[in-house]
C-alpha cells in the first residue's frame, strides 16, 4: 500500500490538472466520453494504487456509470437507492475532500460493502468531471 501524498481532493485535482496539462493536445481530439473514460480511469488507478485491496468498476457496464441524476452529485443508479446510502457515498466523498482519499478509502475498507465502493468511485469521478470542466480543463 502506498503512502498518500495528498491530503485533500483538491491536491488530487491539481495533480490530474497537471496530468491534463501534459495530454492537452490528445484531449483536444477526443471525444466527451473518451475524456470522461480517461478521467474514470485516473481515478480508478488512484483508488487501487492507495489500496490494492479495493478494486472498483466491476459491477456496471460503463454507459451506467457517470451519469446526472436529479442529485448531481449522484450517479444516476444512487437515485432509487435508500437515503442512508446516498448519505454515506456523500459523507465519503467529503472527507476525501477535507482529508484526503486516503482516508476516505480507509472508511470504505472498515464498511467493506463492493456498491459502495463503485459507487464512491462513479460519484468521486464524476465530482471530478465537473470541477475540471469548470476549471477548463478538459
Amino acid at each position: 500500500m502506498e503512502k498518500d501524498k495528498f491530503n485533500s481532493l483538491e491536491q488530487e485535482i491539481q495533480a490530474l490538472e497537471q496530468v491534463l496539462e501534459a495530454k492537452k493536445e490528445a484531449l483536444k481530439s477526443m471525444p466527451p466520453e473518451e475524456k470522461e473514460e480517461f478521467i474514470r480511469s485516473y481515478t480508478k488507478e488512484r483508488i487501487e494504487t492507495l489500496e490494492p485491496k479495493i478494486k472498483v468498476g466491476a459491477s456496471l457496464p460503463p454507459s451506467e456509470k457517470i451519469q446526472p441524476a436529479p442529485t448531481p452529485s449522484l450517479p444516476s443508479y444512487l437515485v432509487t437507492q435508500d437515503e442512508k446510502i446516498k448519505q454515506l457515498v456523500n459523507d465519503l466523498v467529503e472527507l476525501s475532500e477535507q482529508k484526503g482519499l486516503k482516508a476516505a478509502l480507509n472508511q470504505l475498507i472498515k464498511i467493506n460493502q463492493p456498491f459502495l465502493i463503485d459507487a464512491f468511485h462513479d460519484t468521486l469521478t464524476f465530482k471530478i468531471l465537473q470541477e475540471l470542466k469548470k476549471r477548463n480543463a478538459i
